[in-house]
């Protein structure tokens, strides 16, 4: 069945729901429909299309350092090229090593490493997002302060790399132990995490961060994005229906966080694995091709063109549960490719007379009006209160 005729079914499907009045249907019509379903392959409903490379091939020299921050790393991973990576410390076991060895802990390696640098076409595991960028790996826990230790300590690789700017995904669920044993998500951060990411801000380094793994909540990782721009941070996404058209097959997963923090979303599985740290590495690893694209650009820029070239789900425009839509990377790319330092995606893209606030909340909404601003010739480089 062809994509121009499956579309053609949903829009007139979809205008059929929207009648207030039955509608009469011919008996030729009934007809048609019998045999199209007929033809239609019953399936469960596939996995989104993974953030294929396309063989993007940046320059070393554009590419941006690229961290994370996690609980583990495998040591052996054949589809990985350890060279690439700068080994920040170990702070779980106290070793000089963040990188495990079959046996070494029981907590579940992270994929990051291999969702957004493995290598491409080499007949081994997945292709990697970019496999050209430089990598930063540091082993940090939720339950204390040691992942905001590793953040300053990645904000300084990147100042000494020599590569012209840092993205960072932190993939942490941040925890507590309270009195009765328990331990329970951490909803708070403390002076020296917030102190960490205002060094990361300060350095205009981008921190990519999961929204958390219950419907319900946000991070608080999640939630810091509300006070620093330099935080993106992203939900899981999952195909909820066999449609062709992405903006009609996909929702936001069962267990992915919410809220006006919100940025974006992007595929939530990778293998066995699913979670907001997956969808939070795709993202990292896109914005690391879009840099590398247009390494001139600010963090702000590279952030507003992952959001405006995203794809719209759920309810139109920026909702709580998806964000500004999900990741489109190949379009990101291209839109990075043509938009000026220092300038915004909107001029690019004709939207910089939009003045709507239902499209971006109130976030995007303050970083709009400071485009507007940024574009007057007397413009001091201090936000508008």
């Amino acid at each position: 069945m062809s994509v121009a005729l499956i579309e053609k079914l949903e829009s007139v499907t979809e205008s059929l729901k929207s009648q207030s009045e039955p509608v009469q249907v011919s008996p030729a019509t009934v007809e048609l429909v019998e045999r199209l379903e007929n033809i239609a392959v019953r399936s469960a409903a596939p996995a989104i299309e993974p953030v294929v490379p396309v063989g993007y091939e940046f320059a070393k020299a554009s590419q941006p350092l690229v961290g994370v921050i996690d609980t583990g790393f495998a040591g052996n991973n054949p589809d990985i090229d350890y060279s690439r990576i700068i080994l920040g410390q170990e702070r779980v076991d106290g070793d000089a090593n963040p990188l495990l060895e079959a046996g070494e802990s029981d907590v579940p390696v992270s994929p990051a490493l291999e969702i957004i640098g493995a290598t491409q076409n080499n007949g081994t595991g997945i292709d990697g997002i970019n496999d050209d960028a430089p990598l930063f790996a540091a082993r940090a826990g939720g339950s204390s302060e040691q992942w905001a230790q590793s953040l300053i300590e990645f904000v300084d690789a990147v100042r000494k790399s020599g590569q012209p700017n840092g993205i960072v995904t932190l993939n942490l669920n941040l925890t507590q132990l309270n009195s009765d044993g328990s331990v329970t998500p951490r909803y708070e951060l403390t002076d020296a995490e917030w102190e960490a990411l205002a060094y990361a801000h300060k350095h205009n380094v981008l921190v990519v961060v999961p929204a958390g793994d219950d419907s319900e909540t946000m991070s608080a990782l999640g939630e810091a994005s509300l006070s620093f721009d330099s935080i993106m941070t992203v939900g899981a996404a999952k195909r909820v229906r066999n449609s062709v058209a992405l903006s009609n097959a996909c929702d936001e997963a069962d267990y992915s966080g919410s809220g006006y923090a919100l940025d974006m979303v992007a595929d939530g599985s990778s293998g066995e694995t699913s979670g907001t740290s997956v969808a939070a590495s795709k993202v990292a690893g896109a914005a690391s091709q879009v840099w590398a694209a247009n390494p001139k650009l600010s963090y702000r820029q590279v952030m507003d063109i992952l959001q405006r070239t995203a794809t719209d789900l759920n309810t139109p425009n920026w909702d709580e549960a998806t964000g500004a839509g999900l990741l489109n990377m190949a379009a990101a790319v291209h839109l990075a490719k043509v938009t000026p330092a220092g300038g915004c995606p909107c001029q690019v893209a004709g939207l910089c007379q939009e003045k709507s606030a239902s499209h971006w909340h109130y976030r995007h909404l303050l970083q709009w009006q400071e485009c507007r601003y940024r574009l007057q010739p007397d413009y001091s480089g201090t936000s508008p209160s």
